[in-house]
């Protein structure tokens, strides 16, 4: 007694091809928003001028990344930007991280307002704020709506 029957030969072959085709489609969108989703250095980077330092980023002796950063004058103090690419190993699948900061300071390096941006790829998380007198206002990562107000320590001089 056989408890399940073999299916017909013209509908096992219909799916098998169904399922490759599938497949196939598939691959083929992975493949295109691999290569469409790639880091953009060349655009993202140009504004850094020569005074911009390089450093290389390692793990346990192999170089994973790199960051340029460069301190400029704006207003009244200054801004420190800083970008880095990362290639990381995340779940077995090699993923490209990007990294931002932009920090603004007064003349005395204090500081005023400040931006983190951290992308691997599945959609960034962003954290900014900035000092108003001896409060610290900072919206916070998404899905945290408005704004939040906590004292600041004392400075010390």
């Amino acid at each position: 007694m056989k408890l399940i029957r073999p299916l017909p030969r013209a509908l096992t072959r219909s799916l098998s091809l169904l399922v490759l085709a599938a497949w196939a489609l598939n691959m083929g969108a992975l493949v295109h928003r691999t290569r469409a989703s790639g880091v953009a250095l060349g655009a993202d980077l140009a504004r850094y001028g020569s005074s911009a330092q390089w450093r290389g980023i390692y793990y346990r002796g192999d170089k994973i990344g790199f960051s340029v950063g460069q301190t400029r004058p704006h207003g009244e103090g200054y801004e420190i930007r800083e970008d880095g690419r990362l290639q990381m190993t995340l779940l077995g699948s090699p993923t490209a991280v990007r990294l931002t900061s932009v920090v603004e300071v007064d003349r005395a390096f204090n500081l005023r307002r400040f931006r983190f941006s951290l992308d691997p790829g599945t959609g960034a998380t962003e954290v900014s704020g900035d000092l108003d007198g001896r409060h610290r206002a900072r919206p916070c990562a998404p899905g945290i709506r408005g704004r939040r107000s906590c004292p600041c320590a004392p400075r010390r001089n």
